[in-house]
């Protein structure tokens, strides 16, 4: 068959409106997708080096997703049953920052869903707005200063962990399904008017500040320990009557009063085995994030000593530490290949053209151990892509070897892309 016939067949194509990750891509620059994207098994996108990624479609991930940038926004919805890290490194600018404001998010039982700021910019977004379901791991071990974690009306369903770093995050919605909200460092922030049935787990500095709402159903605490404290929300003319704590339930109430009013109460449960002695609680002003000057004034629980409970719950699924850079290396070989950009819809296509080439050669016993891995891509409007990817192996042993030469091709037509081959 004629080149000319194929490219006739190949236009004559309908449109699959989505972008289908079948290898391993290496995404260099600035990129913005339109188009719907997913990520098949064992296969990964790693999209690095560009000062501004937007992920407009949607995203379903089966493999691994990894991006670096100072400014990544997304916006369709997130469908994920593996791997996501969206890390920006970035400091303030007008021009950086890390919004992840989607219709609807589903992070599966075996999803880890990562997303790290270096970017200082003040109430940035994570959330969704028809729906938002975790099932597995979101891990935000970074987000400066403030960060927002919003559902629908609904609520959030949180069946597995939301484990929580170096941020002041704010829950604005109801969490429910039973799950855990692990808090490695710094401070949460709950509407307690919103049903909240969470178990939160504390492996480090924790502060937790009920901001508004009813008390008189207890929050759940697990692995509270000394540097940790829990702030209630109270007037200028709160006090406190009495508190008690039984060591063989857990719970803790504390009767308060303000302005002579009847007493009331706060219930906390925050597992059996401590020691009574050791809990202090105190009245205090703390400051606002990102409001200068304004205070607010919180009964706050603290413990002295050690807890009694060394291990998470069972409800609570910590990740591994893993980082952006093992994410980037992890899954994408040497063998990676570059995916032409795309802001448009692509297209199935039958092949146009493979080769692969190999020569035999013989090293010089003298010659260090080394590896040099090549790839050079030209393209032509409306013509085919050929990437090629050359690897050059020197050792010590005289024995020939095959230098390969990898050649994928693509079809340009307009502003949509195919891979047509790849050996």
């Amino acid at each position: 068959m004629k080149i000319h016939s194929i490219l006739s067949y190949i236009i004559l194509l309908p449109l699959s409106q989505a972008l289908e990750i079948t290898h391993d891509v290496l995404q260099t620059g600035s990129i913005t997708y339109n188009e719907p994207i997913t990520i098949d098994t064992d296969k990964s996108l790693k999209v690095t080096s560009g000062t501004n990624v937007n992920f407009m479609g949607s995203l379903n991930v089966d493999g691994n997703l990894c991006v670096s940038s100072n400014y990544i926004n997304v916006t369709g919805s997130i469908t994920n049953s593996h791997n996501i890290y969206l890390y920006n490194p970035g400091r303030y600018s007008h021009t950086s920052g890390t919004n992840i404001a989607v219709k609807s998010i589903l992070n599966e039982k075996e999803g880890l869903l990562t997303v790290q700021s270096g970017a200082y910019l003040v109430n940035e977004l994570f959330g969704a707005s028809d729906s938002f379901i975790n099932e597995g791991i979101i891990n935000i071990p970074s987000f400066f200063p403030n960060l927002s974690i919003y559902g629908p009306e609904s609520g959030i369903e949180n069946t597995g962990t939301i484990v929580l770093g170096n941020t002041n995050a704010t829950f604005s919605n109801s969490v429910t399904g039973g799950g855990c909200i692990s808090n490695l460092n710094d401070a949460v922030y709950l509407d307690s008017t919103k049903e909240i049935d969470q178990t939160f787990w504390n492996s480090g500095g924790m502060e937790i500040h009920v901001i508004r709402g009813s008390y008189a159903k207890p929050l759940v605490f697990r692995g509270f320990s000394k540097g940790a404290s829990i702030g209630y929300a109270v007037s200028s003319q709160t006090k406190t009557l009495s508190w008690n704590y039984d060591p063989t339930n857990g719970s803790m109430v504390i009767n308060t009063s303000s302005s002579g009013a009847s007493s009331d109460i706060i219930n906390i449960d925050l597992g059996p085995g401590y020691n009574s002695s050791l809990f202090t609680i105190t009245i205090d002003s703390v400051g606002i994030p990102g409001v200068s000057g304004v205070t607010q004034r919180y009964l706050t629980v603290r413990y002295k000593g050690v807890s009694p409970e060394t291990t998470p719950p069972s409800e609570c699924r910590l990740p591994s530490s893993l980082d952006y850079g093992q994410c980037s290396v992890l899954h994408l070989s040497s063998s990676s290949s570059h995916l032409p950009s795309s802001s448009s819809s692509s297209i199935r296509a039958t092949q146009i053209s493979s080769s692969l080439k190999s020569t035999q050669a013989s090293l010089n016993g003298h010659e260090t151990s080394s590896r040099c891995i090549i790839t050079n891509t030209r393209t032509k409007f409306q013509n085919t892509i050929s990437t090629t990817h050359r690897e050059y192996v020197t050792g010590t042993d005289l024995t020939p070897i095959t230098l390969s030469s990898k050649v994928v091709t693509y079809f340009i037509a307009g502003n949509q892309t195919q891979k047509m081959s790849s050996s």
